[in-house]
């Protein structure tokens, strides 16, 4: 079942993100970020966790577990 899974949500995800297939199938999902200076580092982890597993559930149909988000670095623009 897990190689199912990973066929329909695909294989390279790139460098950052790492997803494991757990018990029913359920996704925890680590996912690296780099926030903008100036904004909340809550916020921007916050948002980031609901958007990843909304396009992972809407693409794959599967279920996440979890979603954790490192902030790995602060970049300005």
């Amino acid at each position: 079942p897990g190689a199912d899974i990973a066929d329909l949500i695909g294989k390279n995800w790139g460098k950052g993100m790492k997803i494991v297939i757990g018990e029913n199938n359920e996704l925890t999902i680590s996912r690296n970020v780099q926030i903008v200076y100036g904004n909340s580092v809550i916020e921007v982890a916050k948002n980031a966790q609901q958007a990843v597993a909304a396009a992972v559930e809407n693409a794959a149909g599967v279920t996440v577990k979890e979603v954790n988000i490192n902030i790995c670095g602060i970049v300005r623009v």
